[in-house]
């Protein structure tokens, strides 16, 4: 049986990498502490989805990518996500 895969926008990912996906987010999440948020929720999951199609699949790099980037952002822009 072959193995089932999310679909998202163009990307197809096996059900280990949308889970690792997931946890990045949630863990990205906290780390912000974004909580209800669902726009801020959809900017950050977009970027863990750009950085999985450019083939990063470890949660731990993902997580601290992206709040690298978002600490970057706040220095430039001077606030928050």
């Amino acid at each position: 049986m072959p193995v089932p895969l999310m679909l998202v926008d163009d990307a197809v990912f096996d059900p280990e990498v949308t889970q690792s996906m997931a946890a990045t987010l949630e863990g990205v999440c906290r780390g912000l502490n974004v909580n209800g948020n669902l726009r801020e929720r959809e900017i950050l999951a977009t970027r863990i989805i750009d950085l999985v199609r450019c083939g990063e699949r470890d949660c731990a790099r993902l997580r601290d990518r992206v709040l690298q980037e978002a600490d970057w952002a706040t220095d430039v822009l001077g606030s928050t996500l």
